[in-house]
């Protein structure tokens, strides 16, 4: 089996496998190893040869060089299915196979290719592609295809934790779109507000989302009103929450319900956390809100804003000052926390702890509060660090607890 095409073809049944290098490689070879055997740097083993297949799965056959069907083919099939799952496994055989020779073509089946392992879940494969297509559009040198590339790396990297990187990202996008029209610089000002929220940077967040709304003003209804969401959710968290809420009402009154009712149910969301967050918790208007959204997220909110949702009642339960016992915590967040983001763990978990103590559990909540106040001072989020240790206080306060001496590292 001669190279470059040995490696072509490993390179190719790795990716219809959904695997990644490090999986691939684990047990049998070094990483390295295996990239320059991918590459075509290095001739491969028969022992090699053997410990590929059988990890793949495959008989050593299937490195042979049959040549896949052509990128137009491929494409042609992938912009007609209506089922993008068995899609993984062709795209990656005609993009590998190539060569580079009709680089265009190449850039859509690496853009599918990776929106398929995004539907499939798997980050890592997502992002080696990304930053292939990234490397690719710079390559093309076309201002509007380095900017989708770059947005989507971004995002990528931000669903991996990795916000300083998916930053950086972000604002390559923002400095390529400068020129462009904007509906192409909308996706790169997003992209770098939610990057510097995820990063703990809530001041900077809320600066770029600010520029965003001053972008967008003269836009149609839809881009405005995500820019208002994304000003509101920065005040949010900023703890602003009188222009939060007046960011939030101008979205919802804008946004049509009718065309977007997903939307429309998660800035009720957005508003009921406003409402939950005031010094004086607005029970009644959060419940509202809840209730609005509630049957629109459950026909057509995906599992973030089930978990949202499932959080947010959580909390109007504590501010209502319920009782409850937290086994009774809504299951789908309990079950699956991790689809929330960093953040929204520390103030699910939060959560949990204001209700261990009106459960009459206060050492166990008064301890775990005080963890995550310093998890998010490790994280360099003041603001949220502050609000924890304020939860602390009062939910000490409520139940006739003595509050607790904060420590000389802990804020006042």
């Amino acid at each position: 089996m001669e190279q470059p095409a040995f490696g072509r073809r490993l390179r190719a049944v790795r990716l219809a496998k959904g695997l990644s290098q490090a999986a691939l490689a684990a047990g049998g070879m070094s990483t390295g190893y295996l990239s320059r055997l991918e590459s075509g740097a290095r001739p491969p083993t028969p022992r090699a040869v053997r410990f590929l297949a059988d990890q793949l799965g495959v008989p050593a056959s299937a490195f042979d060089d049959t040549p896949p069907p052509s990128l137009s083919h491929v494409l042609a099939l992938a912009v007609s299915a209506q089922d993008r799952s068995d899609l993984a496994g062709p795209l990656s055989e005609a993009v590998t196979g190539d060569g580079g020779r009709a680089e265009f073509l190449r850039w859509q089946a690496l853009w599918r290719l990776a929106a398929v392992r995004r539907d499939e879940g798997e980050r890592e494969l997502e992002h080696e592609l990304l930053v292939e297509l990234v490397a690719l559009g710079d390559r093309l040198d076309t201002a509007e295809l380095r900017v989708r590339a770059r947005v989507h790396l971004s995002a990528c990297l931000l669903a991996l934790d990795q916000a300083d990187a998916a930053a950086a990202r972000a604002a390559e996008a923002r400095s390529l779109s400068a020129a462009l029209t904007v509906a192409d610089q909308v996706p790169a000002w997003h992209a770098l507000v939610l990057a510097e929220l995820g990063a703990g940077r809530v001041s900077e967040a809320a600066r770029y989302a600010d520029e965003l709304r001053a972008l967008t003003e003269r836009s149609p209804a839809p881009l405005v009103v995500e820019a208002l969401w994304l000003a509101g959710t920065a005040r949010t968290l900023l703890g602003e929450l009188a222009v939060a809420g007046e960011l939030l009402g101008r979205a919802i009154a804008r946004c049509d319900g009718h065309a977007d009712p997903a939307q429309w149910a998660r800035l009720r969301l957005a508003a009921a956390a406003v409402h939950l967050q005031a010094d004086q918790p607005r029970a009644v208007e959060a419940a509202a809100c809840l209730a609005e959204a509630e049957p629109i997220v459950a026909l057509a909110g995906d599992d973030r804003d089930k978990h949202q949702l499932a959080l947010l009642r959580g909390h109007l339960a504590v501010a209502g000052g319920q009782r409850a016992d937290p086994r009774a915590l809504p299951a789908q967040v309990v079950e699956q926390p991790l689809v929330l983001p960093p953040r929204d763990r520390i103030q699910f978990t939060a959560m949990r702890a204001r209700v261990l103590i009106l459960s009459g559990r206060a050492p166990e909540g008064v301890q775990l509060l005080r963890e995550l106040a310093e998890q998010a001072e490790r994280a360099r989020d003041s603001t949220l660090a502050a609000r924890i240790w304020r939860d602390l206080a009062t939910a000490l306060a409520c139940t006739g607890h003595e509050q607790p001496s904060p420590s000389a590292d802990e804020p006042d």
